[in-house]
């Protein structure tokens, strides 16, 4: 599992970008590590190898679903953070 960016409590997998999103709400845990990832994927833009992937195949399956990964509309950490000038583009 992602550990850095996700963490297993009783009631299950924990994304800890939505935990920090919202202020320290836990959301509603998933169940699986492979919902974690299409959440992870889906929601903060984030790019997750699956196994027997390339770096490069992994990328081009989830720009394929999802065309704002790299725009100015991207949910990832880095992204959100260039925006708001926390870190340099």
């Amino acid at each position: 599992m992602k550990r850095e960016i996700a963490k297993e409590t009783d009631e299950g997998i924990v994304c800890d970008l939505c935990v920090l999103e919202l202020g320290g709400e836990v959301q509603v845990p998933f169940d699986t590590e492979e919902q974690l990832y299409c959440h992870l994927e889906e929601r903060h833009d984030l790019v997750i190898k699956r196994p027997g992937e390339t770096q490069e195949q992994a990328r081009a399956r989830v720009q394929k679903k999802n065309s704002r990964i790299g725009g100015s509309e991207c949910m990832c950490p880095n992204c959100i953070l260039k925006r708001r000038g926390a870190i340099a583009g």
